[in-house]
């Protein structure tokens, strides 16, 4: 995920954090805890790295990598 993913997932996650937080309403404690399940997914999203190829850089892997066997584990047979 590149910075602009990351920078718009946090902003989404806290405008939505905000709106679970400012809510007086009792009659919404479902949709406010939906919100902050879902801020609390995107803040997730944003923490997790992935391996990228380190020959292949700046992309996450190269269809016709020249490297064998592939550095993150591509082209494993299944078990």
């Amino acid at each position: 995920m590149d910075s602009i993913q990351i920078n718009t997932l946090t902003l989404l996650a806290g405008k939505w954090q905000s709106e679970a937080d400012n809510d007086p309403s009792p009659m919404r404690e479902g949709r406010r805890a939906a919100l902050r399940e879902c801020a609390d997914a995107l803040r997730t999203l944003c923490e997790l790295r992935f391996e990228d190829c380190p020959h292949a850089a700046p992309f996450r892997y190269c269809p016709e990598c020249v490297v064998n066997p592939c550095p993150i584990g591509l082209g494993k047979p299944s078990a």
